[in-house]
């Protein structure tokens, strides 16, 4: 924790989660007692695991309870990566690497129901992690993609495809940054 935050934050080791393969991805929260977690990253045998939290007398995350496959979230040429956020209509939505894909997973679904290539998009490969704006700040509801390897922050939007997934739309919007850009919080 950089010095400026150390009186704010503290942070604690919980080791790794049992039953959830490293390398780990994409991370979430479902609700307040469940953390889903991208595992076997980067390959084709990624799964998202569902993981019950154990929560200390002040609420803290103090442990994990026994993880459980949730959905898979491999393609024949990679696997989810470092994003993974929930979308307003409650799908899944991860970034996988090295094939630079997005994809989503409906409500109910145990494996992608799309799978979007962003490279065709013009996003530079490859892709680091996705994350949606959150309510109440500025550009709420946008879409965030993070290019690890080209270090590029995009801009985007989620559109309906009227088949209960999405669609993407870049805004052309682009900044340049370094150091790999893996994970968005």
């Amino acid at each position: 924790i950089a010095p400026a935050y150390a009186t704010d934050y503290t942070a604690v080791s919980l080791g790794s989660v049992a039953g959830v393969p490293s390398q780990y991805g994409g991370l979430t929260f479902l609700n307040r007692d469940t953390l889903l977690l991208g595992g076997a990253a980067n390959t084709s045998s990624a799964a998202i695991y569902s993981i019950p939290v154990i929560r200390d007398m002040n609420g803290f995350v103090s442990g994990f309870g026994a993880a459980s496959v949730y959905a898979s979230a491999g393609f024949p040429s990679g696997g989810i990566d470092g994003g993974l956020v929930i979308a307003p209509n409650g799908s899944l939505l991860f970034t996988s690497y090295p094939n630079n894909l997005f994809g989503i997973i409906k409500p109910g679904s145990t494996s992608p129901d799309k799978s979007i290539d962003l490279s065709a998009l013009g996003v530079a490969s490859y892709v680091g992690s996705v994350q949606i704006v959150p309510e109440g700040q500025p550009g709420q509801g946008r879409l965030k993609f993070a290019s690890y390897n080209s270090s590029i922050w995009y801009d985007g939007a989620l559109v309906p495809d009227g088949q209960g997934t999405y669609d993407i739309v870049l805004s052309g919007t682009s900044v340049q940054l370094s150091g790999g850009l893996e994970g968005v919080a």
